[in-house]
């Protein structure tokens, strides 16, 4: 979910990829953390924005599958708690968003080993029927 940045040139960008998490930062994490939390303004923006786009997302059922591999992240910007948070505890509330996006980096992991897993299964019942020691593309 990439967000426009509430100012030209500085924090998260559009682009597909979203900030913060393993492989998936624009720039700085630190630095754009800092930039948002450095203005409460910026940071209300942030969370407001990031809702008014996850309703956008989710009015458009293209975007499903997406949201539903974000589906911690999402709990926990749609979080009132989390709000609060934001506000009483800036680098707090990112801290929590960073756990909850590396919860959705490790289903996401154990769902694409699934994947592999069910493509050999697939390919042994092949290589069981028509012999072959050829390897699946899906490994």
């Amino acid at each position: 979910m990439a967000l426009a940045s509430a100012r030209p040139g500085k924090g998260p960008q559009p682009g597909g990829s979203r900030p913060g998490g393993p492989g998936r930062g624009h720039g700085n994490k630190g630095q754009w953390v800092s930039e948002l939390c450095a203005n409460e303004t910026l940071a209300e923006s942030f969370l407001t924005q990031t809702r008014a786009l996850i309703t956008t997302l989710e009015s458009n059922g293209s975007y499903s599958n997406i949201l539903a591999d974000r589906a911690q992240e999402i709990t926990y910007i749609q979080s009132a708690t989390n709000a609060a948070l934001l506000s009483t505890n800036c680098t707090g509330f990112f801290s929590g968003l960073n756990n909850a996006r590396n919860l959705d980096s490790q289903a996401q992991q154990q769902q694409q080993a699934y994947q592999r897993t069910a493509g050999r299964l697939f390919w042994q019942i092949i290589q069981s029927l028509v012999g072959g020691n050829e390897q699946s593309s899906e490994e």
